[in-house]
Order: structure tokens, then sequence, then C-alpha cells
């Protein structure tokens, strides 16, 4: 469980750099493209280290990360625009809001520094989540706020890197 937690929460980068809220990420094709690629980079990684992601099936479980990750192939489910989703019944991704509110630490090296981490002890390239580390530590250092890349310009960075 504690896994597939941690791959659940890798796109908490990815929302903090583009400055997206949940509800707009999960509305976004592009967004959506970006949250699976970095999930299944997650995922690969953590296959090949012989880590379970999930409990056997048929067990009860709050978090199937594959069968999540799979959905977000699908199209946005139609919904009023997430963008019209008042300010307070939003749900912003706790790394979001350690930079929002100018906190220096953050919990992209126990999240995407763990899967950089596994990838490089196994051979493995982690393009996704090692441009995520990289781009959210510099925020955190340099005291940035979140959205300093659209969806399309973070996958465009990390496609051409």
């Amino acid at each position: 469980m504690k896994w597939g937690k941690l791959v659940a929460n890798l796109n908490n980068a990815t929302h903090a750099i583009t400055d997206y809220w949940l509800e707009r990420g999960m509305a976004d094709p592009q967004m959506r493209d970006l949250m699976r690629e970095v999930r299944e980079e997650g995922l690969r990684v953590l296959d090949a280290a012989g880590i379970a992601v999930e409990p056997p099936a048929g067990e009860p479980s709050p978090i199937r990360i594959r069968e999540m990750t799979e959905k977000l192939k699908l199209p946005p489910k139609p919904s009023r625009s997430a963008a019209d989703v008042p300010e307070e019944q939003r749900t912003y991704a706790s790394m979001w809001q350690d930079l929002y509110l100018g906190r220096r630490s953050s919990e992209a090296d126990f999240l995407n520094g763990e899967i950089v981490r596994l990838g490089r002890e196994l051979g493995m390239p982690t393009p996704y989540n090692s441009a995520l580390l990289e781009i959210v530590n510099r925020m955190f250092d340099t005291g940035l706020k979140p959205g300093i890349y659209t969806p399309a310009e973070l996958s465009a960075l990390i496609k051409f890197s």
C-alpha cells in the first residue's frame, strides 16, 4: 500500500510545477498524459526492483494504483469547468501548498527521488521523475511559487532533455 501511495504522490511535483489543483489536472488532457507518464515510469522502476505496489487481488484496498493510472488514458469526464471550481473547494497537492506558503523543504526527495535512486541502481532511465525532482528542488531552493511551466512546456522539457 505504501508504495502504491508513493506512486500516486509522484505527481505532487507535477501539480506544484504547473500550478494545477487536482481537479484541474484531472480535467486537462495534456496534464493527464503527463501524470500517466510519471506514474508509469515509477511503476516500471518498482516492478524491476521487485516491489509490490498493491495488495494481492481480492484483498480490499483503497488504492489500486495501476487501475488509477490506466484511467488517465481515458478522456476527462465531462463536468463543469475545473477552472470554475471555487478556490476554497480546490484540492491542492501538499507540495503545491509548501511552495505557495514559501516553505523551504520538500517531500520530493522521498517521492520522485526514491524512483530516481532505484532507477539509477537498476540502470533504468527516469527522465520524468528526474526532471520533476530537479525542477521542484530548484523551486524550493530559490523560493519560486507554483506555476513556472504549463503541462505542455513541462512535457516538452522532459522529452527533449
